[in-house]
């Protein structure tokens, strides 16, 4: 009698965005999450997006099995409707469309469809559709990509009123959240220092699972870095997630700073959704502001040092280690370097005032020998630290890990 294989786990892996193309931090994560899990399961994504995203179904489907439900579009007085209700009854406002209606029955059919063993939740709101969903805590997966409590808390200290209102509201929803995930035993953070908050909030072992530098981030040339090198400031970022605005606003007033000192430099801050306000103020302090650029690498290949002032937000910043894959030194704030030893390995400055981040940019520019070391180590590190082919196998071994412990009980 011949001894039969075992059946790979089927995992369903419900996520906020598409996978592919990742084009932010999140998408990075949940992307290559799929491609470790691949290794030891079947795995197919259930996307539940705001909108509409041909380009991302297409993309994701030709690297994985996928099912799509994305909500149809809606006024802003209707999303407003939405999330004031889930407001006042202490609900998490973004995954409130989904908990009933043909949403619901939609992501139920793909799930009920693929008959999951485990299914692993890609950030602490989708909990809330535990029941609807008909999951049991026992076959959960929670993978944090940050702390929301954190995120949010930190949102409401910078912003002004009315805009502190609904980051308050998300605090006390996420608080609630994290309190009911404690039936859940397997909870995966970024990092150690996330890993840590966590196990303290919700009274669980947490596994670190962390973030993964895109690997074309390292055939990026630091030509920005050399000594005979032009200085160009750089920044990149999702400016629809609102941490990055309020980086962004920080980095015109360190531009500002340093142009005050007599610093001759170029500015750049890239990415996707930049406001019509930081349009207006990177005209006036002279910061270029490309918006989306398909192929960036000639553009990143000119900066000098990345200037991130994060004050808000949470989890580990790809954008910082992705600069750092790509050899280009960071410039940031505690909060922007948690979780990536940007002191310890002496891979860019840490100050927390726009004032001190604008000096540590000029002791940078004024030691381009210094600079081009901090460009060296910084790939080095990047290589051994955040590449895929370090941590692919890493999170492979950690997943199928979490999946025995699940399987044994």
């Amino acid at each position: 009698m011949t001894e039969q294989t075992p059946r790979r786990p089927r995992v369903t892996y419900v996520t906020m965005a598409a996978p592919r193309p990742a084009r932010n931090g999140y998408c990075v994560r949940i992307q290559t999450i799929g491609q470790a899990m691949a290794q030891h399961a079947d795995v197919r994504f259930l996307v539940l997006s705001r909108d509409a995203d041909p380009a991302g179904e297409v993309a994701t489907r030709e690297r994985f099995a996928a099912d799509f439900v994305s909500a149809p579009d809606r006024s802003k007085l209707q999303k407003g409707a939405v999330h004031l209700r889930a407001a006042l009854a202490n609900r998490n406002r973004w995954m409130e469309k989904y908990q009933r209606g043909p949403l619901l029955d939609a992501a139920r059919a793909a799930l009920d469809a693929h008959r999951p063993d485990i299914v692993v939740l890609g950030s602490l709101s989708l909990y809330v559709l535990r029941a609807s969903f008909g999951l049991d805590d026992a076959q959960i997966v929670l993978d944090h990509h940050n702390v929301e409590t954190v995120n949010y808390d930190r949102m409401a200290r910078v912003r002004r009123w009315p805009g502190k209102l609904f980051p308050l509201v998300d605090a006390r929803a996420f608080a609630r959240l994290e309190r009911e995930a404690a039936a859940v035993d397997e909870h995966w953070a970024v990092s150690d220092d996330d890993r840590d908050i966590l196990a303290r909030n919700i009274g669980r072992p947490v596994v670190t699972v962390p973030n993964v530098a895109q690997d074309w981030a390292f055939a990026v040339d630091p030509k920005g870095t050399r000594s005979d090198a032009a200085p160009v400031i750089g920044f990149m970022a999702d400016y629809g997630y609102y941490p990055n605005v309020g980086a962004a606003f920080d980095l015109f007033r360190v531009v500002a700073h340093l142009k005050a000192q007599g610093v001759a430099c170029e500015a750049v801050a890239m990415g996707r959704h930049p406001t019509e306000a930081m349009a207006e103020e990177a005209a006036r302090v002279g910061v270029a502001l490309p918006g989306f650029v398909d192929d960036p690498v000639a553009l990143l290949e000119r900066f000098t040092v990345l200037v991130a002032p994060i004050r808000s937000g949470g989890g580990t910043k790809l954008k910082i280690i992705e600069a750092l894959a790509m050899g280009i030194p960071v410039v940031t704030t505690p909060i922007g370097s948690e979780g990536i030893p940007v002191l310890a390995e002496d891979l860019g400055l840490v100050a927390e005032s726009n004032e001190d981040l604008a000096a540590a940019v000029r002791t940078l520019l004024a030691d381009r020998e210094r600079l081009a070391a901090m460009s060296r180590r910084a790939k080095a590190w990047a290589e051994r630290s955040v590449s895929t082919g370090v941590l692919v196998p890493l999170l492979g071994e950690r997943i199928a890990a979490c999946m025995r412990r699940i399987a044994a009980t």
